[in-house]
């Protein structure tokens, strides 16, 4: 790390967004196995969802407690942060249920929105979009 605040969070930022690229990779993997691994899917667009906002956090200076709820993390961010980045933040907050999806039997079933193959769908399109605006809010750091 350098001895720039900047440079420390640019780093530390990069961390969680390269981490949420691998998230998004895999999501992408899960869905092109025949048959589509449609929970395991949703599972990682979860956890790249959480990992994106986690980022703009902290590009953001803003301290977060380690929680996997997405809405929680979405209230933290300073109005600073572009609308634009917020409201696709907002479409992917639902996905806080799909962090068990994948990972539980029947935890799917009893979501108030069980990942569907449409759904994973949209929300991997959703998180390319918000991977882009908080990549280009990291190199303008």
């Amino acid at each position: 790390m350098t001895g720039d605040p900047a440079g420390m969070r640019t780093t530390v930022a990069g961390g969680w967004l390269r981490a949420a690229s691998e998230d998004l990779h895999v999501a992408r993997i899960c869905l092109a196995s025949s048959p589509p691994a449609v929970s395991s899917a949703a599972f990682h667009c979860q956890q790249c969802a959480e990992k994106l906002i986690k980022a703009a956090l902290i590009l953001a200076e803003t301290p977060f407690p380690k929680t996997h709820k997405l809405a929680e993390l979405i209230q933290l961010l300073p109005e600073s942060v572009p609308a634009q980045t917020v409201g696709v933040m907002r479409r992917v907050a639902d996905l806080t249920p799909w962090a068990l999806s994948g990972r539980y039997p029947g935890a799917a079933e009893l979501s108030d929105k069980p990942p569907t193959l449409q759904g994973v769908e949209t929300a991997i399109s959703d998180l390319e979009v918000l991977q882009n605006l908080v990549q280009a809010a990291a190199e303008r750091v």
